[in-house]
């Protein structure tokens, strides 16, 4: 039984009235998104603070259920995103944020609240100090199936799900256990960042730049700022003298004279993260441990 205030459990018992769902997503950089399958924009007052609206008529979400058992289980949804060409997550369009990643791992919570009309806050709101949302779901996302330009179909689970992860977290391994410019590699993206322009004769996943060193970006990553691609993003795949390989094609191919900025990458050795980064003192890998097939 999902708890809610006593307010509007009576109401509901009584009079009908109109069920919102809220959907908010908060993104790994701390980015929250509000949106609400009503059709007009439901205000929620918070006692002693801003009240916060959920936007409705821009990113409608369906396919959400409510799941109630007894015992452990992961609660596991599909929910179906329909957005518009004009929908935007921080400054690009909501399509671009899916392909670029912004979403994985996000963390998503259903509410519900039950209102009288709209414009009114919500039934049960103030009450014992609560805001009058009754929350039916509450997890991560954990795939995104398929993103287009204007829908999605991702895949949420409930927090349950963590508990099915390995343990240790941590695996003794050659490899760097760090992810390149996070907290604990400690180097900054910025700064082994390079501008390139886009040479003659680029495909949709071999990218001409005559200024390209060999093997420094491989396992990087790349981002177009100009031409049809901007803001696109793209792994690349290997580098060399005359250009980038991107390891998985782009939409269409660039023209020449289109900007971008590239990324070193890292194959997590020792040999890389000293030689290319002089970063050893980070490095959390376990170079000298011995392959399985050696025997004693």
């Amino acid at each position: 039984m999902k708890p809610a205030p006593a307010a509007l459990q009576a109401y509901l018992q009584n009079d009908q009235l109109i069920l919102a769902d809220l959907f908010t997503f908060t993104l790994l950089d701390g980015t929250i998104l509000l949106y609400t399958n009503a059709t007009e924009d439901i205000v929620v007052p918070q006692p002693g603070a801003q009240p916060i609206t959920w936007i409705a008529n821009d990113v409608l979400i369906t396919g959400a259920r409510l799941s109630c058992k007894i015992g452990v289980s992961v609660d596991e949804q599909t929910l179906k995103l329909a957005y518009r060409p004009t929908s935007m997550v921080g400054g690009q369009t909501f399509a671009a944020a899916l392909w670029q990643g912004l979403f994985d791992g996000a963390f998503v919570e259903r509410d519900r609240v039950g209102l009288t009309a709209f414009g009114q806050p919500p039934v049960g709101n103030g009450e014992n100090g609560a805001d009058g949302r009754v929350t039916l779901f509450y997890g991560r996302v954990s795939t995104i199936d398929q993103a287009g330009r204007v829908s999605a179909s991702i895949k949420v689970k409930s927090l349950l799900s963590l508990l099915t992860l390995d343990m240790p977290h941590n695996l003794w391994q050659p490899g760097c256990l760090h992810t390149l410019y996070d907290a604990g590699c400690t180097l900054i993206k910025s700064a082994h960042a390079a501008q390139g322009i886009v040479g003659a004769g680029a495909t949709d996943a071999v990218i001409p730049w005559s200024a390209s060193t060999a093997a420094i970006y491989g396992q990087g990553t790349i981002r177009f700022q100009s031409g049809v691609n901007i803001d696109v993003a793209r792994t690349v795949k290997s580098s060399s003298a005359t250009g980038l390989v991107l390891s998985r094609p782009l939409a269409a191919a660039p023209a020449a004279g289109d900007s971008f900025v590239v990324y070193q990458g890292c194959d997590k050795t020792l040999a890389t993260c000293t030689g290319r980064f002089a970063n050893q003192a980070h490095f959390r890998g376990f170079p000298y441990v011995p392959p399985p097939e050696v025997g004693y």
